[in-house]
C-alpha cells in the first residue's frame, strides 16, 4: 500500500497535522538552499521551543486541575478513598466508629549505616515491635513493611529520632473509640473497607457511599451504657456462660440499646474467638421460659376465649396426654388470668392454651413474627426452631416458652406487638427521625395491649407478682420473668440445673413510648431460677432508657403539660413588679391550659406568692407534692410533678422534675454571662473558682464566683465586691439562675462555680449555660451522701457527659486516679479535652520549686516554656491554678500564658 493511499484512509486531523509538519521541513529545505544557515538554527530551535512550551502548558493544566478538581477539602484535607467509610455516631452524634489516619512503618537496609542503632532505637519507641520481624527486614536487601497502624504520635515519635531507611506511609484504619462498649451492634470492617459484622456489615453500601459523612445508629449511648453496666453486674454475681441486654422503642422498633457478653475489641478482633464475637441478640436461638406466657395471655384476650377474670383450676397438675404439667412455685388452689401470669402458673397457661387451640394458637405465633427470623438489618439474625406440627402438646409446651427457640430480637419483637397497641413492626438499628410514625400490620386490638400493659404492671407491683423485685420507686415498670431449662445431649432431656433465665418488660408502663428490655443468661451449673437478674437490674436501666433521646441537648422541659381541673386563669398585669412575667407556656415551650402568668420559680413552699410556678420535688425524707396543695393555696400558679396532683392549676408532669424546675428557672429568669465555668473534684473546688475569677479580672472581664464563700464580683480596675456571705457549695437551681441573671445585669461576662457531686446529682446547675467544665480529683469522701465510690464518681461525670455541651471545654488533671474515665466521658461527649498536670499533654508541670512566698512553677505548652510564681504553698495548689488557666476562653491558644500574666 502506497502512502498516497494511506493518507487517504487517514482521519482529516491527521491530514492536517502531517501537512504541517511537512510544510515544517521543507521550510527547512528552503532555507538549507538559500545559504542561510541562521535562518535554518532559528526555525530549529522555534520548533523545540514550541515543543517545551507545549508540554509545560500541559503539566500546568494537568496541575491546576489536580489541585483545584482533586476532591480536597476546604480544610486541606484530602477527600476520602474509594475504601473509606463513612463515621457511625449514635442517635445524639456521639461517636461510634471513624476512619482515622494511620502510618505504616517501612525499613530499607540499604540505606541504613548502623543496624545496632536502629535497632534498639526502633524497640525503644515502639514496644509493640516485633523483634524478629524488624531483624529480618535489618538484614534483608528490600524496603520491606514492618508495622502498620502507627498513630500520628507514634509516627512523629520515630521520626524526631532521625534513623535512615526508615520511612511511613499513610494508610486509613477503622477505629472504634467505645472499645468493646455496643461492639456488637457496631461490628466492624476488615483492613478492605468491608464491613464484616454487626451494622458495619449491614449497611456496609451505605456506609461507603458516604464516606466523609456520618450515619446515625439508633442506640443511645446513655442506654448502651446503663445497659452494659448492669448486665455484666449480673454477670459477676451468676458467672454465666452467656448474657444478653436490649432495649426497643416500642412504637418505632428502633434498636436503643444491646450488649452481648462475652465481649470483644472490634479494634483488635483477631484477639477474640468466635464465641465472644457472636451477636447472641441476633444470632442465638433460646427456649425463652415463661416470658412467652405473656403471648398466650394475650392471645386468649384477643380471641375472646378469657378475661382476666376467667378462673383456672390449678389444685392439681394437669394431665395432658402422655405428659403432665406441673407448677415450678404449685400454689395448689382455683387462679384468675390475672393470677396465672403473676404466679407463672404452667397449669393455668397450658389450659388456657389448650381452650385457644392449635390452628388459632400457631396462626398468632406467626402473626406475632415468632415463627420467622427477626427482621432486622443485622445479617446475623436467625431462624427459630418452632414445632413441626401444631398439636396440643405443641400448644401446651409453647404455651410457657418450651419447644420452641427465639432469638432475643424476636422476642422483643413480639413483645413490642403486644404492648404498643397490637400493631407488628420491624426492628431497626437506624435512627428514625423525631416524631416518626411506623405503620405496622395489625395483630391484636388496642384493648388486649391496654389490658396485657396492665396485667404486666401488676405483675410487678403486686405482693403476689414473679417480677415484683423490679417495682423501683418512681419507675413505673411491668413486666415478666422467665427461666427455660436447657437440652442436654448428654442425658438426652432437659438439664434441671443449666438454665436460661429471661426478664421482659415495659416502662412505663402507662406510656410505653419509650421502649422494652430484655435480660437473659446461661448460669452453668448452677440454678439462676426467676431472680437470674432480679429485676432491680432491668430498672435500673429503665430509669435511663425512660429519658427521651437528645434530652442532653434539649433545653426544653422534659415532661409533658396536663391541663387543670379548673380552667379560671390566673394572670394578669400587675405593675410594679421586680420580677420578670412570663407566660407558662413561654417557660415550657409548648402549649399549656390554661396558659398561666408566671411571675417566680421555687421549689420552697414558704416562699409561694401569686403568680409563681412551684416545683415539688421529690425528697430523700419527704416527697414535695405534700406540700404543693398548699402551695396552689397561697397563689401557685402551676405546678411541677412527677405526677398529676388533680390540683385546680396547670401541672407540668415530668419523669425527672428537678431537671425541669433547673430548666424551667433558666428559662425564666434569661440571662447569664457570656462564659460560665463549673469545676468539679472532691477539694479544690473554692479554690479554682475563685482563681478563675481572679483571671478573668486580670484579663481585663468583670468576673464572678459562686460557692463556699458566697457570690463574689471583681472587677478589671481591682475592686472586689461580696455580694452574699459563705454558704451552700452548690445552691438551688432557682437561686443559681437568678443570681446569674443578676450578675449578667451587673455587667458579669465570665463566671466560674463549684460543681458538688450532690449539686449536679439533685440537677441544680441543669439550667447553667456552660462553656467549660473542670475536674480535679477523686477521693474517698461524701460517700454518706452517694453510698458508694461508683455513684460518686457517676455524679462528678455527668457534669460531663450531660451538662457540657458538645463543643465546650473539659479541663482535666491527667495525674488524677479517676483522670481515664473522665477524658473517656468527654470524648464520647464530643468536647475539646485539655489535660493539665505532671502528665498533661496541653499543660504540663515540669518543674515545682518552693519558694519562702509561695512556689515558682515551670509550665510546658504549646512548646514554649513558662516560669510562674504562685503565692500559695502544695502541690495541691499547683494542680488547682493549672486547671483554673486552662478553663480561661483563652486556655486553647496559650493557656501557660494566661496563667502568666494573671
Amino acid at each position: 500500500m502506497s502512502l498516497g493511499q494511506a493518507s487517504l484512509r487517514a482521519s482529516p486531523l491527521s491530514r492536517w497535522l502531517s501537512e504541517r509538519v511537512w510544510g515544517l521541513e521543507h521550510a527547512f529545505e528552503r532555507a538549507r538552499a538559500s545559504g542561510k544557515a541562521e535562518d535554518d538554527t532559528r526555525l530549529r530551535i522555534f520548533f523545540i521551543l514550541a515543543l517545551f512550551a507545549l508540554g509545560f502548558v500541559t503539566l500546568a493544566v494537568g496541575a491546576t486541575r489536580a489541585a483545584m478538581f482533586s476532591g480536597a477539602r476546604p480544610d486541606g484535607r484530602i477527600a476520602p478513598a474509594a475504601t473509606t467509610r463513612a463515621d457511625l455516631v449514635d442517635r445524639n452524634g456521639m461517636l461510634l466508629a471513624a476512619d482515622l489516619l494511620h502510618y505504616g512503618l517501612y525499613i530499607d537496609p540499604r540505606e541504613i549505616w548502623e543496624p545496632a542503632e536502629t535497632r534498639r532505637a526502633l524497640l525503644a519507641a515502639l514496644p509493640s515491635l516485633d523483634a524478629n520481624r524488624l531483624e529480618r527486614a535489618l538484614r534483608g536487601n528490600r524496603r520491606i513493611f514492618v508495622l502498620g497502624a502507627l498513630t500520628p504520635q507514634q509516627r512523629n515519635t520515630v521520626h524526631a529520632l532521625g534513623l535512615p531507611g526508615v520511612s511511613f506511609e499513610p494508610e486509613q484504619r477503622r477505629v472504634y473509640p467505645l472499645g468493646s462498649s455496643a461492639a456488637h451492634i457496631i461490628g466492624f470492617a476488615d483492613g478492605g473497607g468491608e464491613g464484616i459484622s454487626g451494622a458495619e456489615a449491614a449497611l456496609n453500601e451505605e456506609i461507603r457511599a458516604g464516606a466523609g459523612g456520618e450515619i446515625p445508629l439508633s442506640i443511645d449511648l446513655r442506654v448502651q451504657g446503663a445497659l452494659e453496666d448492669e448486665l455484666y453486674k449480673a454477670v459477676h454475681e451468676f458467672t454465666p456462660k452467656g448474657a444478653v441486654g436490649l432495649v426497643t422503642d416500642v412504637h418505632t422498633g428502633e434498636i436503643l440499646g444491646m450488649a452481648s457478653w462475652p465481649v470483644f475489641d472490634p479494634n483488635k478482633p483477631g484477639r477474640a474467638g468466635v464465641y465472644a464475637q457472636t451477636n447472641r441478640a441476633a444470632a442465638t436461638v433460646f427456649e425463652m421460659g415463661s416470658t412467652f406466657k405473656a403471648f398466650t395471655v394475650a392471645i386468649g384476650l384477643d380471641a375472646g376465649v378469657a378475661t382476666p377474670t376467667t378462673m383456672f383450676d390449678a389444685t392439681v397438675p394437669y394431665k395432658l396426654g402422655y405428659r403432665t404439667i406441673n407448677d415450678y412455685h404449685a400454689v395448689r388452689k382455683v387462679l384468675s388470668l390475672v393470677e396465672v401470669f403473676q404466679h407463672s402458673s404452667n397449669i393455668g397457661t397450658a389450659k388456657l392454651a389448650v381452650g385457644i387451640g392449635p390452628e388459632r394458637m400457631g396462626d398468632y405465633f406467626k402473626r406475632l413474627g415468632l415463627t420467622e427470623p427477626a427482621p432486622v438489618e443485622l445479617i446475623e439474625t436467625a431462624r427459630p426452631l418452632t414445632p413441626k406440627v401444631w398439636n396440643e402438646d405443641a400448644v401446651a409446651s409453647t404455651s410457657f416458652g418450651h419447644g420452641i427457640n427465639v432469638t432475643p430480637l424476636a422476642l422483643a419483637r413480639a413483645y413490642n406487638t403486644i404492648l404498643n397497641g397490637g400493631q407488628l413492626i420491624p426492628l431497626t438499628i437506624r435512627k428514625k427521625e423525631p416524631g416518626a410514625v411506623v405503620e405496622g400490620r395489625r395483630v391484636m386490638s388496642e384493648r388486649t395491649s391496654l389490658q396485657m400493659l396492665s396485667i404486666m404492671r401488676a405483675n410487678v407491683a403486686g405482693e403476689a407478682g414473679s417480677g415484683r423485685s423490679a417495682n423501683i420507686a418512681g419507675l413505673s415498670v411491668g413486666g415478666k420473668t422467665g427461666t427455660g431449662e436447657k437440652y442436654d445431649p448428654a442425658i438426652r432431656g432437659y438439664n434441671h440445673k443449666r438454665q436460661v433465665s429471661s426478664f421482659a418488660a415495659v416502662f412505663p408502663h402507662q406510656r410505653p413510648n419509650r421502649g422494652e428490655a430484655l435480660f437473659r443468661a446461661d448460669p452453668p451449673g448452677r440454678t439462676a431460677r426467676h431472680g437470674a437478674f432480679r429485676g432491680l437490674r432491668h430498672g435500673r436501666v429503665g430509669g435511663c432508657a425512660c429519658g427521651r433521646p437528645g434530652d442532653r441537648a434539649d433545653r426544653t422541659l422534659p415532661g409533658r403539660a396536663t391541663p387543670a381541673r379548673d380552667r379560671r386563669d390566673r394572670g394578669g398585669t400587675r405593675p410594679g413588679r421586680e420580677r420578670p412575667v412570663m407566660r407558662l407556656s413561654q417557660i415550657v415551650k409548648r402549649s399549656v391550659g390554661p396558659d398561666a402568668e408566671i411571675s417566680g420559680v421555687t421549689a420552697d413552699s414558704r416562699k409561694v406568692k401569686p403568680g409563681v410556678l412551684f416545683a415539688a420535688l421529690p425528697g430523700t425524707k419527704v416527697d414535695g407534692a405534700s406540700f404543693a396543695p398548699a402551695a396552689v393555696q397561697a397563689g401557685a400558679a402551676a405546678v411541677i410533678a412527677e405526677r398529676d396532683l388533680g390540683l385546680p392549676v396547670p401541672t407540668i408532669v415530668s419523669k425527672d422534675p428537678r431537671r425541669a424546675y433547673a430548666l424551667a428557672a433558666a428559662e425564666f429568669y434569661g440571662r447569664q454571662p457570656q462564659v460560665c465555668v463549673a469545676v468539679t473534684g472532691t477539694n479544690g473546688k473554692t479554690s479554682v473558682a475563685n482563681f478563675c475569677r481572679q483571671m478573668f479580672a486580670r484579663a481585663g472581664r468583670t468576673s464572678a464566683s459562686m460557692g463556699t464563700l458566697g457570690v463574689t464580683v471583681s472587677r478589671p480596675g481591682g475592686a472586689v465586691e461580696q455580694l452574699t456571705p459563705p454558704g451552700l457549695t452548690t445552691p438551688d437551681a432557682a437561686d443559681v439562675a437568678e443570681w446569674l441573671a443578676r450578675l449578667a445585669g451587673m455587667g458579669v461576662s465570665h463566671f466560674a462555680m463549684e460543681a458538688s457531686s450532690h449539686g449536679v446529682d439533685q440537677r441544680r446547675l441543669d439550667g447553667v449555660r456552660l462553656t467549660a467544665a473542670g475536674f480535679l480529683n477523686l477521693t474517698q469522701d461524701h460517700l454518706d451522701y452517694h453510698g458508694t465510690m461508683d455513684a460518686y464518681q457517676a455524679a462528678k461525670l455527668r457534669l460531663f457527659d450531660t451538662l457540657l455541651p458538645r463543643g465546650g471545654t473539659a479541663v482535666l488533671n491527667a495525674d488524677s486516679d479517676a483522670f481515664p474515665a473522665f477524658a473517656a466521658s468527654a470524648v464520647i461527649a464530643g468536647q475539646w479535652v485539655m489535660t493539665v498536670g505532671e502528665t498533661g499533654q496541653h499543660m504540663k508541670l515540669v518543674k515545682r520549686e518552693l519558694l519562702p512566698e509561695g512556689q515558682r512553677l515551670r509550665i510546658q505548652c504549646e512548646g514554649r516554656a513558662w516560669d510562674v510564681r504562685l503565692p500559695l504553698a502544695g502541690g495541691f495548689q499547683a494542680s488547682n491554678a493549672l486547671v483554673a488557666a486552662g478553663a480561661l476562653p483563652g486556655g486553647r491558644a496559650d493557656p501557660g500564658g494566661d496563667l502568666r500574666r494573671a
